[in-house]
């Protein structure tokens, strides 16, 4: 995975904002990079619990302002699209706004992990406060 590395620490920083510490153990399974990302290349529509049209609107407009925090992607393994572990939303506003790509902190798997993945999703599941892109 090309792009420029980034400290575990500073997804973790991000990620407690607005995650239960208890369900990010799964950062530390992966090196972080930092790159710019075609939005056809990650799976970002097929979001758990669907997509909240008002907060893309939102987030459309927020866009007209400033840049969004990179959203955070995992890269399971090189054949498949990317995930969304952080960000959907921002991905549809991109895309709704004509963006064709997204800045991204991707986390690639250190090791083989078939629940990896899982640690994900459950994450998605039990967040807090989570109204990230701010």
């Amino acid at each position: 995975m090309e792009g420029t590395s980034i400290a575990e620490s500073d997804v973790m920083e991000y990620l407690q904002k607005h995650y239960q510490e208890a369900d990010l153990g799964w950062v530390s399974g992966c090196h972080w990079v930092s790159d710019n990302v075609l939005l056809s290349d990650i799976d970002w529509e097929d979001r758990p619990g669907g997509i909240d049209e008002d907060k893309v609107s939102d987030k459309v407009k927020k866009l007209e302002k400033s840049q969004p925090h990179p959203v955070i992607l995992v890269a399971p393994d090189p054949e498949s699209k990317m995930r969304v572990a952080d960000g959907y939303h921002r991905c549809a506003a991109l895309s709704q706004s004509g963006q064709s790509s997204v800045s991204a902190w991707i986390g690639v798997p250190k090791h083989d992990n078939v629940g990896w993945m899982a640690d994900v999703e459950q994450m998605q599941f039990t967040a807090k406060n989570h109204d990230p892109g701010e």
